[in-house]
């Protein structure tokens, strides 16, 4: 009976521990422009295909370069096996995607041990051609989270935001 009281406890402290970790990462992405980085400059894969050109990509590369952010390099003829991971530590995979209406892009990144360990960017199809929409998704997958600043390119709102960048006080 002891053991089952025991193992019992354990688990709920396990559960609690799970919880409140988990609310304390939210919180804290949630108030931060900037939660997480690369360890490693990423690789940039193109699993869109061959509609996305190597030209868009470079433009999105370009402006994250000229902020300070480094890449390793950028892969336009994949194998089919790489694109149809999830995610791969040290990647950001850009894959096309049918997204809900009005959604012009979305970026998912995992974090491991405080650092971005892989992101997708994902397009409706051609979306990716919209002014100032795929450097937005890439600042999603160097970290950067929406910020309410109209003119910023991560305002959340496709509309109100221009290519500037800077960070919020």
């Amino acid at each position: 009976m002891n053991r089952v009281k025991i193992y019992l406890w354990f688990i709920f402290s396990y559960l609690i521990g799970i919880t409140l970790g988990t609310l304390a990462v939210g919180k804290y992405e949630s108030v931060s422009f900037k939660p997480w980085e690369w360890e490693d400059p990423p690789i940039v894969v193109n699993c869109y295909g061959n509609d996305l050109s190597l030209l868009h990509i470079i433009e999105a590369v370009h402006y994250w370069t000229m902020k300070g952010h480094k890449f390793s390099y950028i892969e336009q003829n994949p194998t089919e096996q790489l694109c149809k991971a999830d995610h791969i530590r040290g990647f950001i995979l850009i894959k096309k995607k049918n997204l809900p209406h009005g959604t012009l892009g979305e970026t998912k990144r995992k974090v491991y041990m405080f650092n971005i360990s892989s992101a997708v960017i994902y397009f409706n199809s051609g979306t990716y051609r919209i002014s100032n929409v795929f450097e937005h998704e890439m600042g999603h997958a160097l970290g950067y989270n929406h910020v309410e600043l109209e003119g910023h390119i991560m305002h959340p709102i496709w509309e109100k935001m221009t290519n500037k960048f800077w960070i919020p006080e």
